[in-house]
């Protein structure tokens, strides 16, 4: 085990407390981080992360769907990007992101900071993190390789930063947020606020 840290249940309202879900019943509050745990399995990194509600109402072929995991990994001894791509947000005071895995239930795509932007994820990187779910404990874990971080020779000091969101698959956009709730759109702010319902920092080494 290298990290854990729990979440308090409920506060999947935004950096301001202020965001509300989609109006369609088919969202729970999947988007509500309770705790997660980031353990090394050989060259590998298992990262679990349980949520308050796991649903495959979509048919979604990872097992999760209304949720979207944005992981931004900040290695210490690299200069990165300081801008979360597409999500209105920057990382928490004093971190740079490296590399980043986007994980929704279609999809999971892992890319390094190079080329990053407001509006550019990066450039794409391989392998690619493998994913399964653990409906009875509502948990998503993803199994990294370590080629896909740079096979650092250690992990002391890494920041794991995660936020959760959700993603429009048949626009391939970002769900956007509008002053009042739609059935697929969210509440309670407006395009430019970030988009993040929940998030959590993670400290490899250090006191959390």
């Amino acid at each position: 085990l290298l990290s854990s840290l729990s979440d308090p249940e409920g506060d999947d309202k935004g950096p301001e407390g202020r965001y509300e879900y989609p109006t369609d019943i088919s969202f729970k509050n999947q988007m509500d981080l309770l705790g997660v745990e980031l353990r090394q399995i050989g060259a590998s990194l298992s990262l679990n992360m349980r949520i308050k509600d796991l649903t495959d109402t979509w048919g979604p072929q990872n097992g999760f769907d209304h949720v979207t995991f944005q992981i931004f990994i900040d290695d210490p001894h690299k200069t990165g990007s300081t801008v979360l791509p597409f999500l209105n947000a920057t990382m928490p005071a004093g971190l740079d992101w490296d590399y980043f895995i986007f994980a929704n239930g279609w999809s999971i795509v892992a890319y390094s900071a190079e080329g990053s932007g407001p509006k550019s994820f990066g450039t794409a990187i391989s392998p690619t993190p493998l994913v399964q779910t653990n409906k009875m404990e509502s948990e998503v874990v993803l199994r990294i390789p370590g080629e896909t971080i740079g096979r650092p020779e250690s992990l002391n000091g890494f920041k794991v930063y995660i936020t959760t969101w959700d993603f429009d698959g048949i626009e391939a956009v970002y769900r956007d947020i509008y002053p009042e709730p739609k059935s697929y759109h969210f509440g309670g702010g407006s395009k430019e606020d970030p988009y993040i319902m929940d998030d959590i920092l993670l400290k490899i080494g250090e006191s959390d």
